[in-house]
């Protein structure tokens, strides 16, 4: 028992507390503020290993009003049952005071890391490039990881092969089709390739917390060349829900809440930003990634918000200065057609189920080394010519 003291409250109404604190933590829930999340958990079919293990990834699951009312049954739980539905509010009374009062370790929420990743074998961490099956004593009780994807990690023989030996055929069939490959002098060279892998890797972190480049890599080609192919692959490693979507073209006047609707996002699309209308601004675009704050509707500013990591394309580059350009963007040329043949509408399901764990691990990898090179402050002067030539 989870006894909590309220000394404003009856013995009643600390029974039902009481009773809800213990139905959350017996079903293994977590609560954020009002709302309960539940832990995804993979089956599988070996005899020998339990049917099913958590994932260390939390989906919401009800609100904690509803947790309270199919808590409490009328004929299992006559007494408290009463005491729920005599006086109305009290639902409402007894879940406030239950988020108020959730002060034991296995209720607390702990927010998703987006570099932290569930794979049907264990928990990867791209910031410290650590593996944890599942069941491993060390693995920490309180990492919160951002998706689940039910395919194995093979975490050793990546290591075995070197972060840039990984492949990732789809994406690198794109970049060479791209002529982007590009050589290295050194190992402390830079490639196209590693740029671009850098680049997407980047995404996985939330804005601003390992680098203040302040840059967003921009896809630009005429045709089909496979803009959205790579958009889909750079947002194939996040969870349902979690990306933002932006049309390209947008006024400072419409720009003004639309920030608000996605400041909770891990990481937004920019879509075509010179395909027709009145595309961003360079001012309206740094505004809405790079805020300062967030005006929000009806409610008080969000101030100080982080970046919001971002993949962005177009057709051409957007009519903004020279400067703009180079300090805000990060063009990646996608020059060449692709042919019928080589729009394959399956390659995202393919990529998603055979080739997301060499991604994930090759892309964090070359961002790490993207940082080292150089550094956190600047970018550009680290990048190949065919990232910085306009």
């Amino acid at each position: 028992m989870h006894m909590f003291q309220y000394p404003d409250i009856g013995p009643g109404t600390e029974a039902l507390v009481t009773h809800i604190t213990d139905r959350l933590l017996a079903r293994g829930r977590r609560l954020r503020d009002n709302e309960v999340y539940e832990e995804l958990r993979a089956f599988h079919a070996d005899p020998i290993l339990p049917r099913s293990h958590g994932t260390h990834v939390w989906a919401h699951a009800m609100s904690l009003e509803d947790f309270v009312v199919t808590s409490v049954h009328r004929h299992t739980h006559y007494a408290l049952w009463r005491i729920l539905t005599e006086k109305a509010g009290t639902i409402a009374r007894v879940a406030d005071l239950v988020a108020r009062g959730h002060g034991c370790p296995g209720l607390v929420w702990h927010p998703p890391q987006s570099h932290v990743t569930a794979w049907a074998n264990g928990l990867y961490n791209g910031l410290t490039d650590t593996f944890w099956a599942y069941g491993d004593p060390s693995l920490p009780a309180e990492w919160t990881a951002a998706s689940f994807h039910d395919s194995p990690f093979p975490h050793g023989a990546f290591l075995a092969q070197g972060w840039r030996a990984v492949p990732v055929p789809p994406l690198d069939g794109l970049i060479a089709h791209h002529g982007l490959g590009g050589s290295r002098d050194g190992e402390l060279a830079i490639s196209s390739s590693d740029a671009i892998y850098g680049l997407l890797g980047r995404l996985q972190y939330e804005g601003g917390s390992r680098d203040t480049w302040g840059v967003t890599p921009y896809v630009v080609g005429m045709g089909p060349t496979g803009k959205s192919t790579l958009t889909h692959m750079a947002t194939a490693s996040f969870a349902p829900g979690s990306i933002g979507h932006l049309a390209g073209t947008m006024d400072e006047r419409e720009s003004v809440f639309a920030r608000s609707r996605l400041h909770a996002k891990a990481m937004v699309v920019v879509g075509d930003m010179t395909e027709r209308g009145q595309p961003f601004t360079a001012q309206v675009f740094e505004d809405f990634l790079f805020p300062r704050s967030i005006p929000v509707m009806c409610k008080p500013a969000l101030e100080g918000p982080p970046p919001l990591p971002a993949i962005a394309t177009g057709d051409r580059l957007p009519p903004w200065s020279a400067d703009d350009i180079i300090r805000l963007l990060v063009p990646i040329p996608f020059t060449r057609h692709l042919a019928m043949e080589d729009m394959d509408h399956t390659i995202i399901d393919r990529f998603r189920t055979e080739d997301l764990a060499a991604y994930v691990y090759r892309s964090n990898r070359a961002y790490a080394h993207l940082l080292a090179v150089a550094g956190p402050r600047d970018l550009r002067p680290a990048l190949p010519h065919e990232l910085r030539s306009l």
